[in-house]
C-alpha cells in the first residue's frame, strides 16, 4: 500500500513507494525531453534556453497553478518560485549537456568528380 494511516487521521506516504515512483517518473521525463531536445535544429544556447523555459512550465509550475485542497495558497505560491528556478537551472543543464548538433548534408558544390 502506498499510503499509511497515522494517528489522528492523517495520511503519510509509505517511503518504500517513493524510490520506484521517482525512478519511473525520471524515466518518463527523460523519454519526453531527450527526443524533443534532439529534434531541435538550433544552437546550443538556444536549446538550453528553450529547455530552461519549458521544463519549469510543464514539469513543475503547471501542477501548482490550480487550487489544491492539500496545499494552502501561500505555500503553493512559494513552492512555485522554489520549483520554478530550480527547474530553470535543470533545463539549462539538460539543454547544454544533451544538445545534439544538427546534422548537415555535405556541400555538393565542393565535391569534385574523379
Amino acid at each position: 500500500m502506498c499510503i499509511r494511516d497515522r494517528a489522528q487521521g492523517t495520511l503519510e506516504p509509505d517511503p518504500a513507494f517513493f524510490f520506484p515512483f521517482q525512478i519511473a517518473r525520471g524515466a518518463l521525463f527523460v523519454a519526453f525531453v531527450l527526443p524533443l531536445l534532439r529534434s531541435m535544429i538550433v544552437t546550443r544556447p538556444q536549446a538550453s534556453l528553450t529547455m530552461a523555459v519549458m521544463i519549469p512550465l510543464v514539469h513543475g509550475v503547471a501542477g501548482l497553478i490550480p487550487p489544491n485542497p492539500f496545499m494552502p495558497d501561500f505555500v503553493r505560491h512559494a513552492h512555485m518560485l522554489e520549483i520554478g528556478w530550480s527547474n530553470f537551472v535543470l533545463g539549462l543543464l539538460i539543454g547544454f549537456l544533451f544538445w545534439n548538433p544538427p546534422h548537415q548534408a555535405p556541400d555538393q558544390s565542393s565535391v569534385e568528380a574523379p
